[in-house]
């Protein structure tokens, strides 16, 4: 082999490992089921595991989500949210619209029960469903749902 393709053979591989370097890790997913219809999202915030700046936290709450994290509901549907468990070792809950919804948990499913005009009084057509991973005073991470409310 030629000094010209062992060099060009060093280089393509210290580039190929820098390229791998660079790439994020995935965050753990969580999941939205209503009926037979199921989302999963990857968290719009999160920090490895640790706790997230305070200054960057309400920022993740009026963040739009992916398009694939939005689901249509009607009113009684039940909505059911299940983490993984790498989300439930620290707890969670979920949050509307930024505004706590559900006492902290360490399980990895939950039903919030069933879909009613009330939680769309803000704003009538979409809410944001949130997940947090932590505590209010110390948010790990953030999984953002839009629910839709079916008009019919």
């Amino acid at each position: 082999m030629s000094i010209r393709r062992r060099v060009a053979a060093i280089g393509a591989t210290i580039v190929g490992l820098a390229a791998l370097s660079a790439c994020e890790q995935p965050t753990p997913l969580a999941t939205a089921v209503n009926g037979s219809t199921s989302v999963h999202t990857e968290a719009g915030c999160y920090a490895g595991g640790e706790a997230l700046p305070e200054e960057q936290i309400q920022a993740c709450f009026t963040e739009d989500p992916e398009t694939s994290a939005v689901m249509d509901v009607e009113v009684g549907d039940r909505l059911r949210v299940g983490v993984e468990p790498e989300i439930a070792e620290d707890g969670w809950f979920l949050a509307l619209d930024g505004q706590q919804l559900t006492d902290p948990t360490e399980k990895t499913f939950v039903t919030v029960g069933q879909m009613n005009q009330q939680l769309f009084a803000n704003n009538p057509e979409e809410v944001k469903l949130q997940i947090v991973q932590g505590t209010s005073s110390e948010v790990i991470g953030v999984w953002t749902f839009k629910l839709r409310l079916a008009q019919g």
